[in-house]
């Protein structure tokens, strides 16, 4: 045992946490989809330069709860229901519906210190994280079914893209 000086005891070692596995891993090991379907989803994904998560679901690899349920356990994000996705007008126009859209990031409320926002793509999240904080303060992600976001991102910055257009327009 190694005796550290009194100034390092305050101060107790704790190990660098394992990097969470990857989204390929917890799908496989959760049964989600087979080894072959995953290699076809890959090159599919790579050919298409599309996302990755939208191969899986596009042709029917995985499910999106399945999908949702592995993206929790490699982010650490809680997943929201549909019937949770209700954004704050406020929050959304200060962020910007245009953005909102552009990036798959639903800005939802504020919850302790932090706002929460929902996205499908935790890359997305990740690439656009210090805007979102630069405009709406401390962030956490939450994450969503893709088609259910884009279905309420639509009917909820609808009325703030026509209140931007309409100047532009006159």
């Amino acid at each position: 045992m190694i005796n550290l000086p009194a100034h390092l005891a305050l101060f107790p070692y704790e190990p660098v946490s394992r990097p969470r596995r990857n989204l390929n891993a917890v799908l496989l090991d959760s049964g989600a989809i087979a080894e072959s379907d995953l290699h076809r989803a890959e090159c599919i994904a790579a050919r298409a330069t599309a996302r990755f998560e939208d191969v899986l679901l596009t042709h029917r690899f995985v499910t999106p709860s399945d999908l949702l349920r592995a993206q929790s356990k490699v982010h650490g994000a809680q997943s929201v229901p549909f019937s949770e996705l209700i954004p704050d007008p406020r929050i959304l126009s200060q962020f910007g519906a245009t953005k909102a859209i552009r990036h798959n990031l639903l800005p939802l409320k504020v919850q302790g210190a932090a706002t929460l926002v929902a996205t499908p793509y935790p890359s997305a999240y990740a690439a656009n994280k210090s805007d979102l904080e630069r405009v709406l303060g401390q962030t956490r992600m939450v994450l969503a079914s893709a088609a259910q976001l884009r279905h309420v991102l639509r009917s909820s910055a609808a009325q703030h893209l026509v209140d931007q257009a309409e100047p532009r327009v006159r």
